[in-house]
């Protein structure tokens, strides 16, 4: 069992449409109790769990349980129902537990299947709207880099959008600023289609050359009034597999 005792502070959310108790990771059965309120059971280890919480807080002090439950307990109960067999190395009943199943016997690991929270929990305000989903593609072209947002957005009124298709009380769009490695920014106002990197500085795998990076950052904004943030650092390269005929019978490589 795992608890917590936060502050949770009514003004700083004043803003906020809802309010949501995020986990990242929790491996794996568990049930979430706030304030001694059942929020759910989680049965998945490789999923995020969003729980809407504003009803429950309370101003000031907030008690959080995670009840973690055995994972040998569920496996011997599905493999008794079920009968499905795996391998001599693998804890019989584990395909039916949505777990890392290297955890439950390999011929390289042992049987080992832990529990708990592996990854952040947050209590997210959500004014407006948020970003669901940011992912940068990338186009190697002529010496240059095409950077190719995809960004879905989330509104409080609606299940998912597209920013720029949105026709709320406040027209919603989103801004990219991209930071060079020498700290140089460049900002694309306007829900962009792409980003043109002009001579880009690429990235080299270990003992080929440096690793610049680039920090991308994505603000979601409503009106004038920035909702929402996302930033990661990426390096620019492209990959590719290697595979031909040889007279061994076809080549494997990145």
């Amino acid at each position: 069992e795992y608890r917590t005792v936060f502050n949770y502070e009514e003004a700083q959310f004043k803003d906020c449409q809802e309010v949501i108790l995020r986990f990242d990771g929790i491996d794996t059965i568990a049930d979430i109790y706030l304030n001694g309120c059942c929020l759910g059971k989680v049965d998945n280890m490789h999923r995020i769990w969003e729980f809407p919480v504003g009803e429950l807080l309370e101003n000031g002090k907030n008690t959080l349980r995670v009840i973690i439950r055995s994972p040998l307990k569920f496996m011997a109960e599905a493999f008794k129902k079920y009968k499905n067999r795996g391998n001599e190395d693998t804890i019989e009943g584990f395909m039916h537990l949505r777990k890392a199943h290297y955890m439950c016997g390999w011929d390289w690991g042992a049987c080992l299947p832990d529990g708990g929270i592996f990854r952040p929990v947050t209590l997210l305000g959500i004014e407006t709207a948020r970003l669901d989903s940011v992912y940068i593609r990338q186009v190697h072209k002529d010496g240059k880099v095409l950077l190719v947002p995809e960004v879905d957005v989330e509104t409080v009124d609606e299940e998912e959008s597209e920013a720029d298709g949105y026709e709320g009380a406040q027209a919603l769009e989103y801004q990219v600023t991209v930071t060079a490695p020498d700290g140089t920014k460049t900002i694309w106002d306007d829900c962009p289609d792409e980003m043109e990197i002009e001579n880009p500085q690429l990235w080299w795998p270990n003992g080929l050359g440096e690793q610049p990076l680039y920090q991308v950052q994505v603000d979601l904004k409503a009106g004038d009034k920035i909702v929402d943030t996302w930033c990661r650092k990426i390096g620019l390269r492209a990959l590719t597999m290697h595979r031909e005929k040889d007279q061994w019978g076809e080549s494997f490589a990145h």
